[in-house]
């Protein structure tokens, strides 16, 4: 949840976004020539619909899509990959450093 309301935040912050799904399709778009983005298969769906459930404690049966556990799990880390492309790039990176930094870490987190 907090990965996805930062990406939310600052698309509308920075970007004027006027929906969930139109930023997370502009922004995997974006960063779509950095190899740990091109190769997450990030689904849209199960993004919005999660968070959708679980900030808004909707009814399960209302959406489908909704990932727990080891799921969302990985996803929290596919979209936590897409937050630090979005940080490096607003301070100043260019794509092929990002690209770079991202491949180069040693990091668990990446």
């Amino acid at each position: 949840m907090i990965v996805v309301q930062a990406l939310e935040g600052f698309f509308t912050r920075f970007r004027k976004e006027d929906s969930l799904s139109n930023m997370l399709r502009n922004i995997i778009s974006e960063f779509s020539c950095i190899d740990k983005i091109k190769n997450a298969d990030i689904a849209i769906n199960e993004v919005v619909n999660s968070r959708h459930y679980y900030s808004h404690f909707m009814e399960r049966s209302k959406k489908k899509h909704i990932l727990d556990g080891q799921e969302l799990y990985d996803l929290t880390h596919k979209l936590r990959k897409l937050l630090i492309c979005c940080v490096l790039h607003f301070i100043g990176f260019n794509y092929p450093q990002i690209n770079e930094i991202l491949n180069k870490s040693s990091s668990h987190l990446l």
